[in-house]
Formats: C-alpha cells, structure tokens, sequence
C-alpha cells in the first residue's frame, strides 16, 4: 500500500459571490436576467471577450451587453471575470450563490421582577457540653501497608468513520459524504487520496466526445486512478494546465485538478471541430504501470450548442492515442 497524502478541499470564495450578496442581489453573469446561469450566458462573456474587445455594452457583432457579467466591476468583461462565473456554474445548482438572508428582527424580552426572600429569625443555639475522654496510656504502632503500582490501561483508537466530516487515520481527505462527485465533492467515496511518486514515465491519453449537433461550450470531468497515475500540482496551479495539450484553438479553458480527477471547461463562439476535445499527460507513479483507458472514468458536466442552448446526450470517452 502505497503512502497517503492529504487534499486540501476545494473552498470556492469569489468576488462573484460578495459581489451577489450586496444590495442589488443580482447573479453574477446572469446576462439574460433569467435567474440563473447557464453556458449560454457564458458564451455571450466569451463573444464579448472576442468579438468586442471586452467592452460590456456589446458591438455590431453582439449588440446585447451583460452588465451583470462585470464581476470584478472593472468596467471591462475579461477573462478573470468568466472564469469566476464559470466556477459559480459548476459549484451552484442554478450557477449562482444563494441569495443571503435577512437577519430576523430581535424581540426584546422583559426581565422578570425579582421577588425578595423573606428573611428567617435566627434562634441561639446554645453550645453542646463537651464530654471528657480519658487520655490513651499507648497506643500500638501502625503498619505501613506497601502498594502496588497499578498497571496504566492501553487506550484504544476509535476506528476511522468515512463520511462524518472529521479526517481520521488513514483517511487523507473527508467531506461529510459517501459519494464521488467532483466538482461538489473534493474527496472520493473511500475518503482516500493516494500519494505518487514519479517514474520519469508518462501516460498521455485523448478524451473524446460526441454530441448529437454543434457545440461552442463544453465542462467534462475525468476521473484517474491516483496513486498509479499523477498530475503535478492541485487545484488551478500553474502547472496542471500545461499538462493539457492539444485544446481547440480560439476557445478559452478552466481546468482544475482534484488530484483524482481533472475537470476541463472549454467555452468559445464557434463549434468544437472533431471528435478530441483534449489531452492530458500523466506521471505514472513508482512501482506502477502506464494504466488502459479503462481505469479511466469521463463524463460531460455541461454542454451548449451554437444557438446557445442546452444540450442533452453528449458523451465524453478516454482512449490511447
């Protein structure tokens, strides 16, 4: 068994999410006012990214602005503001953070009248007659008893409950549930996260996908076998990125790895062209084997076609080029 590391749990605090909980209570991104953000808000930040030099009030190309698109209120629609808003759609159920609630009005409570205590006579009590003991001629000598030291107990460990919320040897991670499902859930069901120690060797694999009509905007998920195969670094480092190759040209990317499993959202004004959406080179861990495509879990998150619309059916596949 190989050693276990930690993984610190994915803590989603944007400037979205202060920006939502201020007076205008408006969705970050939210660019048709529906209340909600879809990938079809997404793909207009992108078109005003591209097609309008980031100017929020839109062009001839994209005459509709997304004032609520601002996220950082620069004035300007830019990257960092839709990769914040992509996060809120992979994290929030409807893509925005919940409205906060009012603090509820407090009822002042009366304090209740305190009644004092009648005060008791005291009577004298005379002292009792001391009785006079005659006094011992000797007394015989006492035995010291010897003790025993007493054996100290061995404590006992409780052993380690996954899914309570408390990391506890040999766990490595422990968010509360029994269930793999990043990007809500940053630590699998095992409640295990297996540490690598690089071979020099690499295992680079194509993710696939496959869709009944056009697609300008697409989130998948793969899941990787920790401990036989790594991606250096975690989350959004710098480094995660540059171990996925081969993107589509002209569309913008946000990729952060759970060190179990790697998601990759690609979002752009015009259709992913094939049937690869990317690759990712691996380590392969010491002691390991380059792992088949079938020790390898893909699944589409979100998907949008060209009229900026949902799309249901579209699947992702890994294989070995």
């Amino acid at each position: 068994m190989m050693p276990k590391r930690s993984k610190p749990k994915w803590i989603l605090v944007t400037t979205a999410a202060l920006l939502y909980a201020s007076a205008s209570f408006a969705c970050p991104g939210d660019c048709n006012g529906s209340g909600t953000v879809t990938a079809a808000d997404i793909t207009r930040m992108v078109a005003l990214i591209l097609l309008c030099d980031g100017e929020p009030g839109g062009c001839s190309a994209l005459p509709r602005p997304c004032a609520s698109g601002d996220v950082n209120g620069s004035g300007r629609i830019d990257v960092g503001d839709l990769l914040q808003v992509i996060d809120q759609v992979l994290v929030y159920p409807l893509g925005c953070p919940a409205p906060p609630t009012p603090a509820s009005s407090l009822t002042p409570t009366t304090s209740p009248t305190r009644t004092a205590a009648a005060t008791a006579t005291h009577t004298e009590v005379p002292p009792p007659t001391p009785t006079l003991q005659p006094s011992p001629t000797s007394l015989p000598p006492t035995a010291t008893p010897t003790s025993s030291p007493s054996p100290s107990p061995t404590p006992t460990l409780a052993p380690a409950v996954c899914g309570n919320g408390v990391v506890e040897p040999p766990e490595t991670c422990d968010d509360g549930n029994l269930v793999t499902n990043p990007p809500a859930d940053s630590c699998p069901e095992d409640c295990t996260i297996l540490t690598c120690t690089p071979s020099g060797t690499r295992a680079e694999v194509a993710v696939n996908f496959s869709s009944p009509r056009g697609l300008t905007s697409i989130a998948v998920l793969v899941e990787y076998p920790d401990g036989v195969v790594q991606i250096p670094g975690t989350g959004d480092d710098a480094g995660v990125a540059t171990r996925v190759t081969n993107r589509p040209s002209g569309f913008l990317a946000n990729i952060f790895d759970f060190d179990f499993a790697l998601r990759v959202a690609l979002a752009g004004t015009r259709n992913i062209t094939g049937t690869q959406l990317f690759r990712i080179q691996f380590d392969v861990c010491r002691n390991a084997a380059a792992p088949p495509a079938t020790a390898y879990r893909c699944r589409v998150l979100e998907a949008n076609d060209t009229n900026l619309q949902p799309v249901s059916g579209v699947t992702c596949t890994v294989t070995i080029p």
